[in-house]
């Protein structure tokens, strides 16, 4: 799922209803007539009927330039659009790598609470990996719940973003959280796929094969039958977890995710942190 998909008709929202000059500025990035208007005395913080601002605009088309004049202007970091959606939302949607930079150096919220769907979901829905790693570097919830998706783990599942899926799961995403509406698991998601890079990265992390979705069917239910998914799965599902992979999950699951990324800084043996990191 795209960013158009995700918001429904986004170029069209970028030139709907009661849009001032500001917004056409912000949107095309007319850096020089945004100023313009900024010191003409327009309202940087004016709605469209859609609820986006001159901000929502200018992240969600990577004109970075013309989102910090915004900002300096007191434009609102944290606005919400009538789907609850945030600059950042916006930015991290469409990979917009510098916009996501500028906001959160700016203070935004980067879990904001109006919306289900936190940016973390959105760059990892659209494969942003970029957005992601800054995302969870300025501490970005993991377990954020979209009423469709589940997690941002769900997220980079579905829409098969195995970059994405791997930065998450290296920074402590329950490999095995269940969608309480499908009773899905991300392993059902990737095996509904047939993706096989994903498979091997959530098994790897400790997915378990022997949960059982809404409809009763097991993620080896879900995957085509003869693919290369369908071999590696059933050889997980058939096969018992090695005692070393079982130790390493149970120090990582120990640690604790909030603690994941001081695995670096341990006062152990350089072999045993890269074992930790899967590297």
């Amino acid at each position: 799922m795209d960013a158009k998909t995700r918001y429904p008709g986004l170029v069209d929202r970028y030139s709907g209803h009661n849009r001032t000059r500001l917004h056409i500025a912000a949107s095309t990035g007319q850096l020089l007539v945004l100023h313009s208007l900024i010191r003409e005395g327009q309202a940087v913080n004016r709605r469209t009927s859609e609820g986006i601002t001159p901000l929502h605009e200018a992240c969600g088309t990577n004109h970075v330039y013309c989102a910090r004049n915004l900002i300096k202007a007191k434009a609102e970091l944290n606005a919400c659009d009538i789907l609850g959606a945030t600059p950042l939302n916006h930015a991290a949607s469409t990979g917009s790598v510098d916009c996501v930079k500028l906001l959160i150096e700016a203070g935004c919220d980067v879990n904001p609470k109006q919306t289900t769907r936190s940016p973390l979901h959105e760059a990892a829905l659209n494969g942003n990996e970029e957005c992601v790693r800054l995302l969870l570097d300025a501490g970005a919830q993991l377990e954020l719940e979209d009423q469709h998706y589940g997690t941002a783990l769900h997220c980079a599942c579905e829409q098969s973003h195995p970059a994405c899926v791997g930065l998450l799961l290296q920074s402590g995403s329950c490999v095995n959280f269940i969608v309480p509406q499908t009773h899905c698991s991300p392993l059902h998601l990737a095996a509904m796929r047939n993706n096989t890079k994903i498979i091997q990265l959530l098994m790897d992390y400790g997915a378990t094969p022997f949960v059982k979705d809404k409809k009763q069917q097991y993620p080896c239910d879900l995957v085509e039958v003869d693919c290369d998914a369908a071999s590696t799965l059933y050889k997980y599902h058939s096969n018992a977890v090695s005692l070393k992979q079982l130790c390493r999950l149970e120090i990582r699951k120990n640690i604790g995710s909030s603690h994941l990324d001081n695995l670096p800084n341990l006062d152990v043996p350089a072999s045993l942190k890269s074992y930790l990191q899967y590297k």
